[in-house]
This record gives structure tokens, sequence and C-alpha cells, in this order.
């Protein structure tokens, strides 16, 4: 992966290791929003041409590293 990306600035910031942990979940809309509610900002998100769609939030300073929701 070239240029600025949440995977080149998770290695600047904290070197290798796990960058996030990923959560199958039956709805991403209702599970996006209720991370927005509690103050979780989306960083990412998309919707892959043949996979699900998924949505990665910034909860670093919480647990130094990022969740990642995926549509099941």
């Amino acid at each position: 992966i070239e240029g600025k990306n949440i995977y080149q600035e998770s290695l600047e910031k904290r070197g290798e290791g796990v960058n996030n942990i990923a959560f199958l979940v039956k709805d991403l809309e209702k599970e996006t929003a209720r991370l927005i509610q509690r103050g979780t900002s989306v960083i990412m998100s998309g919707k892959p041409e043949n996979e699900p769609a998924f949505a990665y939030f910034d909860t670093r300073e919480r647990g130094n590293m990022m969740v990642k929701l995926i549509q099941s």
C-alpha cells in the first residue's frame, strides 16, 4: 500500500503489531450508529466489489488499536 492511509499511520505511530480487531455484525449501519453515538469516529469504510461492507473505528486512544466491523 502506498501513500497516506490508516495502515501506514498505524505503523508510524505504533510500529509493527496488531492494528485492529475485527467483528462480524448482522447490521453494520446500526452498529456504526451506536459507536458514533458513543463518541467513536469512523476513519474508513467501504463496500468492495464482491466483498462485505466494512467500517474502521478510531478506538486507538482507548485501546491502542482500531476496531473493524464487517457486515455478515
